[in-house]
């Protein structure tokens, strides 16, 4: 049928147009909104959709019939939670062929004579693999909770690059955080990152991690997260004002002179608490006396950076769970190979950043020197450093625990007339820094559009088994020991001047007492 000639003016009474709004039905809805929610997007809550739908449609619509609206766009857009695991395997197969070197695998178990049941899924992008030989080998670990409407728990692994910035590694689906899990996690690591003396290991201090990596790491160093302890003393010993600060001070010190200093004063206050840090071990916690090289990782902050800018994406199904993070991996490549390919420094950015404050602070140091690489450097309050440009030490332990030269360093370099880039360790320059980002994540095609393996193909898979619960399932992250305690207080409102209530004066600041 062709239309040739159309009439534009509306022909129908005034009580048929008057009941046009019954027409913008939620399908027809869905579909205007079904972008706003493609492609990782959070799109708009169901309280705003009826704005949007006036502005745009010129309609209004009840709250209800929004909310319909946005299930049915994000179903859409998104994919059911249920067709995800029948799909999953799918798109690994075109990730991995748009991304070479990505590794994957899904472990499901047979339910019946045909069902696959989803247990595990592991990934890891060929450019993270990538980056592995160019950042210092310290890894953290962390486990945050899925909370999509199949339940489970996301292991992540993540390096710090030379520019101090969080860098992924890999990344696991499973159904919670247990010994099992942890296990089939690193025996997948392992592969990519294989076990030596120098691999050193951060994390929080949960028994299963404890226990996997004794199987599968038995040579690597395993350090636990000193906020995750500083959070536990202040629960345990609340009524010991300034303990928990303490403990942080004696774990992040230098020296050993330092540690003993801070570690006498927690056993002053409270031997209870002495105790309980040697119950933990020493070493374990405490920087002066790990058995490997931390350099400036003393916690597992960096997993839970990304936790937290992966929370919604935990919320979606699978497949748009895993594509979002490979859309945010992709994002960062991005920026941060453009980023390093506009600095003209021989070291990274933050580094020179670092460096600038150090050689500001070797101003006023005295230089002494004893041979050609080493020098006793004095500071003002006459307490006295020793120097090797050679071994890039210094008995403040800040150049060899860093790899960046301390202000004692850098005042003896000046006499000695030593360049200062080469006291920097290697992964911190700014070469190593654009070989990292180098490569690519490139986008996954669309699977219409090209022949899959019959064994990739997966249309009896079914998702996990999991308990959602009664009730509204719960968004927000369950605060660890101490944590609930600064987050009640930062809630808690300043008392208000009855005379002043509601202008925003609080009785501290308030012009009008009363009497």
């Amino acid at each position: 049928m062709i239309v040739r000639t159309t009439t534009l003016t509306h022909t129908c009474d005034i009580t048929t147009r008057s009941q046009y709004g019954k027409k913008t039905t939620c399908k027809v809805i869905a579909e205007v909104l079904k972008s706003k929610y493609a492609n990782g997007k959070l799109g708009s809550r169901a309280v705003g959709i009826p704005n949007i739908v006036l502005d745009e449609l010129r309609v209004s619509i009840s709250y209800m019939k929004a909310w319909h609206s946005k299930e049915r766009a994000v179903l859409a857009a998104r994919g059911s939670p249920e067709e995800g695991y029948k799909l999953l395997m799918v798109y690994l197969h075109l990730l991995k062929q748009t991304n070479p070197g990505t590794v994957w695998d899904v472990v499901s178990r047979r339910v019946g004579a045909s069902k696959n049941k989803f247990k595990y899924l592991f990934f890891d992008l060929g450019a993270c693999i990538h980056t592995a030989k160019f950042m210092r080998k310290v890894l953290i670990i962390d486990a945050t909770t899925i909370k999509a409407k199949f339940l489970g728990c996301l292991l992540t692994a993540s390096f710090q690059d030379g520019n101090f910035q969080i860098m992924p590694f890999g990344f696991a689906v499973v159904d919670s955080e247990n010994e099992q899990a942890w296990t089939w996690f690193f025996k997948k690591l392992v592969s990519i990152v294989p076990d030596a003396d120098d691999l050193v290991f951060v994390s929080d201090r949960h028994n299963s991690i404890y226990a996997s990596l004794r199987k599968v790491y038995p040579l690597a160093k395993h350090g636990a997260c000193s906020v995750h302890l500083y959070r536990n003393v202040k629960s345990r010993y609340s009524r010991q004002k300034g303990l928990a600060y303490l403990v942080a001070k004696a774990a992040c010190a230098y020296t050993v002179g330092e540690f003993r200093q801070k570690f006498d004063e927690i056993e002053r206050r409270s031997p209870l608490c002495a105790n309980y840090l040697r119950g933990i071990g020493i070493s374990h916690w405490s920087r002066v006396y790990f058995q490997g090289k931390q350099y400036n990782i003393m916690s597992s902050n960096i997993a839970e950076s990304i936790n937290a800018s992966m929370a919604k994406a935990l919320e979606f199904p699978i497949v748009s769970m895993v594509e979002t993070i490979r859309m945010m991996l992709m994002r960062w490549f991005y920026c941060r190979r453009s980023k390093a390919n506009k600095h003209l420094g021989p070291v990274t950015h933050e580094v020179e950043e670092l460096l600038l404050k150090h050689l500001s602070d070797s101003a006023g140091l005295s230089v002494s020197p004893a041979s050609a690489d080493i020098y006793q450097v004095s500071n003002n309050h006459g307490i006295s450093f020793t120097i090797d440009l050679d071994r890039k030490t210094c008995t403040c332990k800040v150049f060899e625990t860093l790899g960046i030269p301390c202000s004692h360093a850098l005042a003896a370099a000046r006499v000695n007339g030593t360049p200062i880039p080469r006291l920097v360790e290697e992964n911190y320059k700014s070469d190593l820094c654009r070989n990292t980002y180098s490569v690519v994540v490139m986008p996954v095609p669309d699977a219409v559009d090209h022949d899959i393996p019959e064994d990739m193909l997966n249309p009896n898979g079914v998702p996990p088994e999991t308990n959602a619960g009664p009730g509204r399932p719960r968004k927000r992250r369950i605060p660890s020991n101490g944590e609930e305690q600064a987050i009640k207080r930062r809630k808690i409102r300043p008392s208000r001047c009855s005379r002043c209530y509601g202008t925003g004066h609080n009785r501290a600041t308030c012009r009008n007492p009363i009497p």
